[in-house]
């Protein structure tokens, strides 16, 4: 059978995936980690406003 590309992929072992992103509380975090490390926020030309998410 021919080697499908999908399986030479890199990434996570499912294990260590559902250790990481388990839980919708873990997944979040990482996400907002990802995503928004330094917060979330609208830079203004004065001054930076916006949440502290």
């Amino acid at each position: 059978m021919a080697m499908n590309p999908i399986q030479l992929q890199r990434g996570l072992a499912l294990l260590e995936f559902q250790q990481r992103y388990g839980s919708e509380a873990a997944c979040e975090r990482a996400l907002r980690a990802a995503l928004w490390s330094h917060g979330f926020g609208i830079v203004d030309r004065r001054r930076r406003v916006g949440s502290g998410i």
